[in-house]
């Protein structure tokens, strides 16, 4: 491996959100890790969250797009730490969301939506206050629920 290049991501903004998606779409297998870490470093998966907001409010079709093939090849790390981060209660309907804007499809999907009003949480088995504590516990429990789907 030793003709193998050094992966870098680049800076999370909206100008480049194709050179991000690509970086991350060509990941050799050896760097994987280390891109995922470089995923978890402070603010990054927050900022380009930060930034599909903002392109789903303008209407950016083709950042959208961006925002789909990259989390995608984010989710495709199957790194544990990098899904557990993803699957956060403040992360997840945004990760979510970039998952509706697959440039295959004709329309945007409407995954939230459908997770927002159809999908009841159930509660298997009951949570006292003295196996978990308040959000702390029910954040673990959708955690968990969420990776068994």
């Amino acid at each position: 491996m030793a003709g193998a290049a050094h992966v870098e991501l680049p800076a999370a903004e909206t100008a480049n959100l194709e050179e991000i998606a690509k970086v991350l779409a060509h990941v050799p297998p050896m760097q994987r890790e280390r891109v995922a870490q470089l995923l978890m470093t402070p603010n990054y998966l927050r900022k380009l969250l930060d930034i599909f907001r903002q392109c789903e409010d303008l209407e950016d079709t083709p950042s959208l797009h961006h925002m789909f093939r990259l989390m995608r090849s984010i989710i495709m790390l199957n790194d544990t730490q990098l899904l557990d981060e993803l699957l956060k209660e403040e992360h997840v309907m945004g990760v979510i969301g970039c998952l509706e804007y697959d440039p295959d499809l004709q329309a945007p999907q409407q995954h939230r939506n459908f997770l927002q009003t159809a999908v009841v949480f159930k509660e298997v088995v009951p949570i006292t206050s003295q196996v978990r504590r308040g959000a702390q516990g029910r954040q673990s429990a959708r955690q968990a629920s969420v990776q068994q789907s």
